[in-house]
């Protein structure tokens, strides 16, 4: 919302909340900011972080991605990966839980026969 209306470090600071703990598609958007220094500037190292963080996107791309740096920025880059861990806030958690079981009971209700 923040990016398309221009507002590109409001869109970041979201984004890193999002992406802190966890959703692929803050990951994603952080990969791509700092890619193009939108919003931040630009770091090829936390860009790869994020990207290969996020996902979605396939090993081919991550791997390009890697050879764009050099040496000691993909080292940089992949023990920020591998120190990385999710924080879900605790609203967050209980969101998921809720979502949880919804799908549980949607599940069970389409397998009732009436």
């Amino acid at each position: 919302m923040y990016d398309r209306r221009g507002n590109s470090e409001e869109a970041l600071k979201w984004w890193k909340l999002a992406g802190d703990q966890g959703l692929p598609d803050a990951l994603f958007s952080l990969s791509r900011a700092y890619s193009g220094g939108k919003g931040t500037s630009r770091d090829l190292s936390l860009s790869y972080a994020y990207f290969k963080l996020s996902k979605v996107a396939p090993a081919k791309n991550v791997n390009e991605m890697a050879s764009m740096l050099s040496k000691p920025e993909l080292e940089k880059a992949e023990k920020m990966v591998a120190e990385w861990k999710p924080q879900p806030t605790a609203l967050t958690l209980k969101a998921l839980s809720g979502f949880r079981a919804a799908e549980e009971h949607l599940k069970v209700a389409r397998n009732r026969v009436f």
